[in-house]
């Protein structure tokens, strides 16, 4: 509800609005779809992406918004607000270019890292099978070392996992 709250705001909305956190994604598409199909010139649908780029399920009516990335989480986490987060911390401190270089590089190295692992996390829930659930997420990042990295041993045991229900099912 506070981003979308922060979101309007930016963006100026000069209307009368009150926002509604209802539940899950299938509550807002129901909702959606009635808004649709009622033709309710005053409602707006706002929800996460999810999987809906991907599968191409995405909902085509300009009441309906939608995050850029996967969920409103993916979308504070870009290289801009990485960047501008950085210099918050500095409190005014000028930061070097080759820090600041440092940060995009380890930002793109991990970005590059994450992208690979939601395609595996679609593939995988595409056929309903878990491959990591939201409880162990955390466990996916090694904090071992300076900068963030993905935690191989963990997703090689999470794919060897799901190999395994593969072929039993």
């Amino acid at each position: 509800k506070v981003f979308w709250e922060s979101l309007f705001r930016k963006f100026e909305f000069n209307k009368n609005y009150e926002i509604k956190s209802i539940g899950s994604k299938s509550v807002v598409l129901a909702v959606a779809n009635k808004m649709i199909s009622e033709n309710l010139p005053n409602v707006i649908v706002a929800m996460d992406r999810d999987y809906d780029f991907i599968s191409k399920t995405e909902i085509k009516d300009p009441r309906v918004l939608y995050t850029y990335g996967y969920s409103w989480e993916n979308d504070i986490w870009q290289e801009r607000q990485v960047l501008e987060f950085a210099k918050l911390i500095t409190l005014g401190e000028e930061i070097s270019t080759n820090v600041l270089k440092s940060i995009v590089d380890a930002y793109k190295t991990f970005f590059k890292q994450i992208n690979r692992i939601a395609i595996l996390q679609y593939h995988y829930h595409s056929q309903a099978i878990s491959f990591i659930e939201s409880s162990s997420i955390e466990r996916c990042i090694d904090r071992s070392n300076q900068l963030p990295c993905l935690n191989r041993a963990f997703l090689f045991s999470r794919l060897k996992s799901v190999s395994t229900v593969r072929k039993t099912s």
